[in-house]
Parts: C-alpha cells; sequence; structure tokens
C-alpha cells in the first residue's frame, strides 16, 4: 500500500501534463481555468480520503468536521500542483511538433510530482501555523 500511493500520484501527475498540454495547444484558456478548479477540488477531496481512511486519522468526533477543516488544505495543494503541471506544459511544449514527446513528458511528470510533495510540506507547515 505504501508504493501505490506515490505511484497513483506519479500517474494524476502524467495525466495533469498531458491534459495542460492539449489545452494551451488549442488555446483553450476558459477549459484550462475550468480544469483547474475541478483538479484543485477533486485532488482536495481525494486527499481527505485517502487521510482518513487511514486507522486513527479522523476517528474522534464528527467526520465532517474533518471534511472542513481538511479539505481546503489540499485542495490548496491540488491547485498548485495543477499550476506546476501548467507550468511544466508551457516550458515544455515543442513549438514544431504536436504534443508532448516522452522525455518532456518523463521530466514534466516528475516535476510535478515534485512539486505536489513540495506544496504538501509548505501548504502543510503554513496551515499548521
Amino acid at each position: 500500500m505504501w508504493l501505490l500511493v506515490p505511484l497513483v500520484k506519479l500517474a494524476i501527475s502524467t495525466g495533469y501534463v498531458v491534459l495542460a498540454t492539449g489545452l494551451l495547444t488549442r488555446r483553450s484558456y476558459r477549459a484550462l481555468a475550468s480544469l483547474w478548479f475541478v483538479a484543485a477540488a477533486g485532488q482536495g477531496f481525494a486527499e481527505f480520503l485517502i487521510t482518513c481512511s487511514a486507522p486513527l486519522t479522523c476517528d474522534a468526533g464528527d467526520p465532517s468536521t474533518y471534511l472542513v477543516r481538511l479539505w481546503p488544505l489540499f485542495a490548496l495543494v491540488g491547485a498548485f500542483t495543477f499550476g506546476a503541471a501548467v507550468l511544466a506544459a508551457q516550458t515544455l511544449m515543442q513549438p514544431s511538433g504536436p504534443g508532448l514527446r516522452p522525455r518532456p513528458l518523463i521530466i514534466g511528470a516528475l516535476a510535478v510530482f515534485g512539486a505536489w510533495l513540495l506544496a504538501t510540506s509548505v501548504v502543510g507547515g503554513a496551515w499548521a501555523w
């Protein structure tokens, strides 16, 4: 189980880069903004479910109070993560080619995964303050 979550996060990071590249190539900025919002909200809820599925993390009291406290934190991390995907896609797009080649895709996915880890630690530290 401990290896499954990072692999899923890496797969999601790859998907973010592919989606951002496709939308930036078509210059569909409204769809990009909508996807950014939906990705942040969805990632926030998914991270909440992953966190509260562990034993003794959300057992005391009403579970909805944990959703109110934790979801905005995880949604903010999701917004930073998708923002890193947009930045990586914009930086790594080939002007002559339609879409991403394997090497830039791997670099972008690893950059987004690193941004995910960094955002989790920075936002988590600031949130605790």
